[in-house]
């Protein structure tokens, strides 16, 4: 989201590479960069990955706010099925505002 970290993706490949690549020898587990779940934020995080050639990446950092948990789950598998890594969901949200209306996660 350009109002957070307006970066282009050849610009956050490029630190990638500099900062955060280097700590894949160190041992440490590499998340991808975590986007928006605005319908330009997979197309960011595509171009991103596809501009960071020899980057490594042992999970995707999933984000989400939406109302409903449908809409959650088929989020989390089209997600997957398009980057086809390991995912952490590490931000979601209900979006639902209306306070008689049903929970969005019920069992």
């Amino acid at each position: 989201m350009s109002s957070q970290s307006n970066l282009s993706p050849s610009e956050a490949a490029s630190i990638w590479m500099q900062f955060i690549q280097p700590l894949h020898d160190q041992g440490i587990q590499l998340g991808a960069p975590a986007v928006s779940a605005a319908p330009g934020g997979t197309n960011w995080l595509a171009s991103f990955m596809s501009e960071c050639t020899g980057c490594t990446f042992d999970f995707v950092p999933l984000h989400w706010y939406g109302d409903g948990s449908d809409y959650f789950e088929q989020y989390v598998e089209n997600f997957h099925n398009q980057f086809n890594f390991p995912i952490w969901v590490t931000e979601w949200a209900s979006t639902n505002d209306d306070p008689n209306g049903e929970p969005p996660f019920v069992s």
